[in-house]
């Protein structure tokens, strides 16, 4: 059984039950992205007659060395495994017609480690270390060889962009929380009333955008991924919360702009309750003099005061003006 498929069928069962679930789903996606961008990367070059390929893991688990809170203990408070990265070199995917030598780094969560592995196209298809222990085998063989190293290299491609996409839907579904979580803390910080800084029209359109772009550069859960497959990133978080305070702060950033709050908005508002006398210009010299650093406008300390919630956000609903009897 190759490495990948090992990879699948602990991910449904067996030893994935010792990690920590969201983890391990969204480090089973990135890993099918890293090894799709080694397969096309591979696909640049002409396949050898008798070439082997090798796929090498992006992932090794352990417990951590560094404080997580309660992210490494389950319900019943057993211990779980969170994610070491792996980084070879000179890449992941390799495609060789004889034995030839990698050396990898693995770092994440107060481990860390170097090795070097022979990849041995006469040995059996390597296998991932064993979870709870970060060592590689000093020998490591094929997953396929001669004919068919060309269709399994277009295989991995293939799923990697899959699971890009993927990626992107598990990612959504996290923004969609944080959205309306911001919208509220705009509505409760803001409109001071019960009613949505935002109407759910336009919460959709800003997920959309957010998730898959406009015809401009690239989305910011787009980016998102980006930076999750490079090799520090989660050098000392954990996935999940790294991950979690990426959308917040990106859909805090995303329902202040659809507002017209500049991002200092919220500092300029306490202010201005601490100080309920003074006109705007006394307002603008006390925030300067308290975070000189800002440098805050005029223009933005009227826009941050003149926040309010879109004209859509306080019409009744459609179905509720359908339903509601006349007077």
């Amino acid at each position: 059984m190759t490495f990948r498929d090992t990879r699948e069928a602990t991910h449904d069962g067996g030893d994935a039950a010792r990690r920590h679930p969201f983890i391990d789903h969204l480090c089973w996606l990135l890993d099918r992205i890293l090894l799709g961008r080694g397969a096309r990367r591979a696909l640049e070059s002409p396949v050898p007659a008798r070439a082997s390929l090798f796929v090498l893991p992006s992932w090794g688990w352990a417990h951590p060395l560094i404080d997580v809170g309660r992210k490494n203990r389950d319900r019943q408070g057993g211990r779980l495994l969170l994610p070491v990265r792996y980084t070879f070199y000179p890449t992941n995917v390799i495609v060789t017609s004889r034995p030839q030598v990698v050396h990898y780094v693995g770092v994440g969560l107060g481990h860390g480690m170097a090795g070097s592995m022979l990849l041995d196209p006469g040995a059996e298809p390597g296998q991932g270390p064993t979870d709870g222990r970060l060592s590689l085998p000093g020998t490591w063989g094929p997953v396929s060889r001669a004919g068919s190293v060309a269709s399994h290299l277009n295989e991995l491609d293939r799923d990697g962009q899959l699971a890009y996409w993927e990626a992107l839907g598990v990612l959504e579904e996290n923004l969609d929380h944080a959205l309306k979580h911001a919208t509220c803390a705009m509505r409760n910080g803001v409109v001071g009333q019960p009613t949505a800084a935002l109407d759910d029209i336009t919460l959709e359109r800003i997920r959309t955008e957010m998730v898959y772009g406009t015809d401009g550069p690239s989305s910011p859960i787009q980016r998102l991924v980006e930076r999750c497959t490079r090799p520090g990133t989660f050098a000392r978080v954990d996935p999940e919360k790294y991950v979690i305070s990426s959308v917040r702060t990106d859909a805090r950033a995303a329902v202040r702009k659809a507002l017209g709050d500049p991002h200092v908005g919220s500092k300029v508002r306490r202010l201005a309750t601490e100080m309920p006398e003074a006109d705007l210009e006394d307002l603008v010299a006390a925030y300067r003099q308290r975070y000189p650093a800002d440098r805050l406008s005029t223009t933005r300390a009227e826009a941050a005061l003149s926040v309010a919630p879109d004209a859509n956000a306080v019409t009744v609903p459609l179905h509720e003006a359908l339903t509601t009897p006349a007077s």
